[in-house]
């Protein structure tokens, strides 16, 4: 069988590949090269896209964990401090009172000895509250070589007492120790409190 193409008339472009699409070789090199071109902008844009988001989800989640820790941080330290503050509460409203007794004889010595290097051989007056005669009685330092005598004046409160000797008076207040720790106490207790409000 032989073929009757010679025969027609031909219609094709000038340098089309015969049997082929209709077009010359330079025209598909160039649809390919524009499809390749495409292609790969498009892969770029969602490779671009695909990291974007990516990097978004990343932030929104370390954001969110930074959150979750200061929160976190935030109610340990509130607590805390809420379990601590019953317990220093405690410390000073009992133990340091106990100390501060039990450290009154060597405090009265330590007074009497400068009194002593002081004004030489004089008599002192201890006063004291009537609450606080017992105690001060215990405490008297037995080694000292000034002469003292106790006497309540109902003027002092618990907590203070008085060296009188010559013309001049010294007042040991223990009260206002005790008075200052309990203010810096609450002090810091509400600075704590603040600071767990504001963040």
């Amino acid at each position: 069988m032989s073929s009757i193409g010679h025969f027609l008339p031909d219609f094709s472009m000038p340098g089309a590949v015969p049997g082929g699409t209709g077009m010359s070789e330079s025209e598909v090199e160039e649809i390919r090269l524009q499809a390749f071109e495409n292609g790969y902008n498009a892969g770029w844009e969602d490779a671009s896209k695909a990291k974007a988001e990516e990097a978004s989800r990343s932030g929104e989640e370390l954001s969110r964990n930074l959150a979750d820790l200061g929160f976190t941080y935030h109610e340990a330290h509130k607590s805390v401090m809420g379990a601590m503050k019953p317990l220093i509460e405690q410390l000073v409203q009992s133990v340091l009172p106990e100390i501060l007794r039990s450290t009154l004889g060597e405090r009265l010595s330590a007074e009497l000895q400068d009194i002593a290097a002081a004004h030489g051989q004089i008599d002192v007056q201890l006063a004291c509250s009537s609450g606080d005669a017992t105690l001060l009685e215990d405490s008297l330092p037995q080694d000292s070589a000034i002469p003292l005598r106790l006497v309540t004046d109902e003027s002092l409160s618990d907590g203070q007492i008085e060296l009188r000797f010559d013309d001049s008076e010294r007042l040991i207040d223990f009260s206002s120790v005790m008075g200052t720790i309990e203010q810096a106490t609450a002090g810091f207790f509400e600075e704590q409190q603040k600071e767990v409000v504001n963040g």
